[in-house]
């Protein structure tokens, strides 16, 4: 059966060994599975047929006994054996992307595979065949078993007397040392030495003495123990005690068996100085004769011998051992106790390597036949082959088929014959698809030990024309169309298809399956392209089709299909329309196309265009092949402009009506009497805006006024990152330098300066602040060149009146003061405490509150420069101009100048 569990483990590809459950639902559920290759190649190995399996299958073997009446314990050894270590080797068919017969193998590579096919012997170490005997170490139990009659009673048994009848009466009598046993009524009577038939006899007549009315039944309940000797070629000599139904194999098994080369066919048992038996327990292991009825007795003497004829027989057999033979036993016995040859092993050439007298090794070749009169001699190692490649009597068939490999001759003499019989359900049953029928090989094993190739014509040898002659171990070779040449295909090309390339060609292929099986992508042309090499000299020829015409045309192997787009070959003109229509596109242009209709494609015209002038701009080739436009209106009032018919490539334009713009607004806050947004239009004045406002409140500081702009301040903002950004850039460039490493520690201070700038700079964003003089008399500003022309989001703020001056920037106490008319520049800066030492005392400057700055004259505080309500006092930062640092400076003045700008904006409450 573990044959059958390799089997199925096998081609069920497991790697866990199965149920049997589970192997009979997979062979239930898929009986091909006993069908497959490897299947049968190891059912050959075997000698298994496919009926053995399944009747094995269904066997009671299989099934599962349940004893529940009573537990056995049996006590059996495990050793190793060739089944435990059995493997199942099946030769796996490899995968050969194209069969060639003559592909080229080294001399390394075909030497190898010569030494594959020998026969070489190979040696494993052997057991005797008998201590698979002793692994069973069950003895005969004695409670389980009648009494023989021809026990004899001895010391220690316990007999059981039971009275029925007139009186009931149960008596459990040992026997004691002196042999008698103590019956009530009776007295002792003498039992010892007596047979189990003779005492029973003997006390029934006793009994019927006292107990006239009853009947007996006498048994042993217990028996004793004996004594016995075990002396001769065992493992452990001495006395033995063991019970007194025991046998020699229970002695054997109890003292752990005989040694390597003592004899178990010449056992004998000595009793009374006398040979009582002489035991072969070959009988019992190989004819099943029983040895056990031989009952050791009390002072028994076993001797176990020294074997005078071991033999070894390995290879091919059902068990390899190591066998003990007697007298005239021959090569031919020793294979029946070696379970008789494998169906694979050869009868041909029987190995036996003999030592003769100490002196000589000698080896015979013996054919089976002669065998049965072939003396085997102590020490002789018998080798069974397996079956070699001189006796295959198949042929193998390789290739193109569906079941390849070995084919039995039979009567077939020729390839014809072979065919015939195994082509009897039809060549389909037979031959794998595309099968090559023109051309065929095989490969003769010649009598001179070489290979020789024929090739032929496969059709005609199964029509029977052509004659090729069978041998043994000849190898055929069939083709598929694929090994002998590349697949067919056919190959289609086009961006619009979706897997262009290689098709594999079939007969009856027309255009139309070429262009389907690669998939269409779009809008394919009715022109296909077709290139073939189909024709007499075998040089291409192009033929162009219609698809819709000559799609069903079939085509040839290698032929190229050719699909183009058929926007490509007509080409999409556009037309555009834009301007104030309600979405302004491009369209592709149709015959016809009207302009009413493209304004249809744009949703219409919007509130806002003027429809009496359309423009269209129109582009042609002149006179000299020169690309050229000229210009056309339309007034669309006019029913008839709809109706005109328009060219590829017009642009149609749509204008707004003139002076309809979006509505601007422009913000006044601060002192004004009605503060708030306001609606201008084109071209309105500042001062309109502030009479619309109400004027100026009485509390108004005009002179402080800001006025803002946001492209201005758009402009600035750009101007300041960019600024910014250079700087930045500059700074990290010039750190970089090693050149200037040096420098740089020596003129941190001054690097430190302008990051601070930096830092400052980044807490302002520029307003977009246009200074201007405003006064109260909007007559006045009327005339002046301060009374703006407003854009939309402009603002204007005009603070109420302040009392401060604020001094900013490096002073030890920047802050704001309360105005003096009498106070220059000097005093605020002498309030703020004076100037710090990080001050550039040759730039100060004022931010005026109207937004205008000018700088102190130079001298020592300077007080040329007038000093008003809501200035701002600037003592900036000193830059030490050092090498590129001089640019950084002027920069570092503008960031600072928006900074402080902003700061003075926000001294006059606007941010």
């Amino acid at each position: 059966m573990r044959i059958i569990y390799s089997l199925l483990l096998l081609t069920l590809a497991l790697f866990a060994t199965p149920s049997i459950d589970e192997l009979k639902a997979a062979v239930e559920k898929n009986p091909a599975l006993l069908n497959s290759p490897q299947a049968e190649a190891l059912m050959k190995e075997k000698g298994l047929s496919k009926a053995d399996i399944e009747a094995k299958l269904k066997s009671d073997n299989l099934t599962k006994n349940v004893i529940s009446e009573k537990t056995i314990d049996n006590k059996i050894d495990i050793l190793d054996t060739d089944e435990e270590n059995m493997s199942v080797n099946v030769e796996k068919f490899k995968e050969n992307i194209r069969l060639n017969p003559f592909a080229y193998k080294s001399s390394e590579s075909l030497i190898k595979e010569l030494n594959k096919k020998q026969q070489l012997l190979t040696e494993k170490k052997l057991k005797r065949y008998s201590e698979r005997f002793y692994a069973n170490k069950n003895m005969i139990d004695s409670s389980s078993l009648p009494t023989p009659d021809n026990y004899t009673i001895s010391t220690g048994d316990v007999l059981s007397i039971l009275i029925y009848g007139d009186r009931n009466e149960n008596y459990e009598l040992e026997v004691r040392n002196d042999g008698t046993i103590e019956i009530q009524y009776m007295g002792p009577v003498r039992v010892g030495g007596k047979s189990f038939k003779e005492v029973k006899e003997y006390l029934v007549s006793k009994l019927k003495q006292h107990f006239k009315m009853s009947s007996f039944k006498i048994s042993v309940s217990k028996y004793s123990s004996i004594q016995v000797t075990l002396i001769g070629d065992v493992k452990y000599p001495g006395i033995y005690n063991l019970s007194s139904f025991a046998t020699a194999k229970d002695l054997l098994i109890v003292s752990k068996g005989v040694r390597k080369t003592a004899s178990v066919r010449e056992i004998e048992i000595k009793r009374e100085g006398k040979t009582a038996a002489v035991l072969d327990f070959y009988d019992l292991l190989f004819q099943g004769k029983s040895i056990g009825s031989i009952l050791l007795k009390h002072g028994d003497i076993v001797v176990v011998k020294k074997a005078k004829k071991l033999v070894s027989i390995d290879g091919y057999v059902n068990n390899a051992a190591i066998f003990e033979l007697k007298g005239k036993e021959t090569l031919k016995t020793l294979i029946e106790y070696a379970g008789g040859m494998k169906a694979d092993a050869s009868k041909r050439h029987i190995r036996v390597d003999r030592y003769s007298q100490n002196t000589i090794f000698e080896t015979f070749h013996i054919p089976y036949s002669k065998a049965r009169n072939f003396t085997m001699r102590d020490g002789d190692k018998v080798y069974i082959y397996k079956l070699d490649e001189s006796a295959d009597r198949s042929v193998n068939i390789y290739g193109n088929v569906i079941r390849p490999g070995s084919y039995r001759i039979g009567d077939a003499l020729t390839l014809h014959d072979l065919l015939q019989q195994e082509l009897q359900n039809g060549e389909k049953a037979f031959f794998l698809p595309e099968t090559y029928f023109e051309y065929a090989l095989i490969k003769h094993y010649s009598s001179t030990l070489n290979y020789k190739t024929q090739s032929f014509n496969l059709a005609k040898v199964i029509e029977g024309s052509e004659k090729i002659a069978l041998s043994p171990q000849d190898e055929v070779y069939i083709f598929s169309i694929n090994d002998i040449q590349t697949s067919s295909y056919v190959t289609t090309k086009g961006k619009t298809l979706l897997q262009p390339g290689k098709l594999r060609y079939f007969d009856g292929m027309t255009i139309q399956d070429a262009v389907n099986a690669s998939g269409i992508d779009g809008i394919i042309d009715d022109e296909v392209r077709v290139t073939t090499i189909n024709t007499k000299n075998r040089m291409p020829k192009t033929i162009f089709y219609s698809l819709k015409k000559d799609g069903n045309i079939s085509l040839h192997p290698y032929d190229e299909v050719e699909v183009y787009d058929y926007y490509k070959k007509h080409l999409l003109q556009p037309v555009t329309i834009k301007g104030e229509v309600i979405n302004p596109t491009t369209v592709f242009y149709e015959k016809d196309m009207t302009l009413g209709k493209l304004l249809n494609a744009a949703g219409g015209t919007t509130a806002e265009a003027y429809l009496k002038k359309v423009e269209i701009v129109r582009y042609f080739i002149n006179e000299n092949d020169l690309r050229t436009k000229k210009v056309i209106y339309l007034n669309l009032n006019e029913k008839k402009s709809k109706n005109y018919i328009l060219e590829p490539y017009d642009e149609v334009s749509v204008y707004k009506i003139p002076n309809w713009g979006e509505k601007r607004v422009v913000t006044l806050k601060g002192e004004v009497r009605f503060p708030g947004d306001y609606t201008i239009s084109n071209g309105e004045k500042l001062s309109s805006v502030i009479e619309r406002a109400g004027g100026f409140t009485k509390d108004a500081y005009v002179y402080g006024s800001v006025f803002t702009r946001e492209s201005i301040r758009k402009n600035q903002l750009e101007q300041y990152n960019r600024s910014l950004a250079k700087i930045k850039r500059e700074l990290a460039i010039y750190n970089a330098m090693p050149a200037n490493a040096k420098k740089s520690m020596t003129s941190s201070g001054s690097l430190n300066s302008l990051n601070e700038v930096i830092v400052e700079a980044q807490k302002y964003q520029p307003i977009g602040r246009v200074s201007i003089k405003l006064t109260t008399n909007l007559d006045i500003l009327k005339e002046s060149s301060y009374n703006l022309t407003l854009q939309d989001k402009d603002t204007l703020f005009v603070p109420s009146t302040i009392d401060t001056v604020t001094v900013f920037g490096e002073v030890f106490n920047p802050s704001s003061f309360i105005y003096n008319e009498e106070l220059d520049a000097e005093d605020y800066i002498a309030m703020a405490s004076g100037i710090a030492r990080s001050a550039d005392s040759d730039n100060i400057y004022v931010i005026h509150a109207n937004g205008m700055s000018e700088p102190l004259e130079t001298g020592w505080f300077s007080s040329s420069v007038e000093i008003k309500k809501g200035d701002t006092i600037v003592v900036p930062i000193y830059i030490k101009e050092d090498n590129i640092l001089d640019i950084w400076d002027s920069i570092a003045k503008i960031l600072a100048s928006f900074a402080l700008t902003a700061a003075a904006v926000q001294s006059l409450g606007v941010i």
